[in-house]
């Protein structure tokens, strides 16, 4: 387990272009296992689990839902020394 300190969220998202959203990973980290899930009305549609190098990215399909209203996504991965992290976003 590491130290406590703080660690920064590695991701950005652009939600410019819904219901399609770009999920970065701004670290200089690869991320392994990088899993999403929707947690309220709608459906989900992403590839995963993932790796995923420094300045990469992957798209979110949400399906069916109001996202700003009544849901948001979770993101789950480990770092690369299989540490277990965990974030959730809002429209």
């Amino acid at each position: 387990m590491r130290d406590a300190i703080a660690y920064r969220v590695p991701f950005t998202v652009d939600r410019s272009q819904p219901p399609a959203y770009t999920v970065w990973n701004e670290s200089e980290e690869t991320l392994h296992w990088v899993v999403a899930r929707l947690i309220g009305s709608g459906m989900l549609d992403t590839p995963g689990p993932l790796c995923l190098p420094p300045g990469r990215g992957f798209q979110l399909l949400v399906v069916g839902a109001e996202p700003a209203q009544d849901c948001r996504v979770q993101l789950s991965w480990l770092r690369e020394d299989d540490e277990p992290y965990l974030w959730s976003f809002t429209f």
